[in-house]
């Protein structure tokens, strides 16, 4: 699925960035080389970031 229609970024896309230090939508811009235009992108991006960012443990 496309998370970002004007640059043309996938799930896949977002998940490659995330597992190569991204951990923010401007990490993921930059790392895909590209940057946000309409910001319609913004919460669905947001929302993988979250569902994929490493948890922590709180003690």
């Amino acid at each position: 699925m496309y998370v970002c229609i004007c640059n043309a970024l996938t799930e896949a896309d977002v998940s490659r960035c995330l597992e190569t230090g991204a951990i923010t939508a401007a990490d993921i811009y930059k790392a895909a080389g590209c940057r946000p235009n309409c910001g319609i992108c913004k919460d669905d991006m947001e929302s993988l970031i979250r569902e994929q960012a490493p948890q922590t443990v709180e003690d």
